[in-house]
């Protein structure tokens, strides 16, 4: 099995529109880490967008996943650079 497939194992089960809406929420995600590496640092970025809390954010939604300080830094992170909190905050 391709490591993808054991990182995010909801995603076997996607096809067509649901997987392309996955893939947009992780590479908004991955965004999201890049800019909190860049204005916090590499550190804070793994605390509050680990590999694993990215793959439970993409499923579940980072409202229910993320603890209120994770999810504190993740909005503002979004609002500083025009990115759409929204798209990842409610469950998949």
């Amino acid at each position: 099995m391709p490591a993808e497939q054991r990182r995010f194992p909801f995603r076997r089960r996607l096809t067509g529109e649901k997987a392309a809406r996955a893939d947009a929420r992780e590479q908004l995600l991955t965004q999201l880490k890049t800019h909190i590496t860049a204005d916090i640092n590499g550190f804070v970025a793994n605390l509050v967008l680990s590999n694993r809390l990215v793959a439970d954010i993409v499923e579940l939604g980072a409202e229910q996943v993320l603890r209120p300080w994770q999810k504190t830094i993740l909005r503002e992170t979004a609002q500083r650079h025009s990115l759409d909190y929204e798209l990842v905050a409610q469950p998949f």
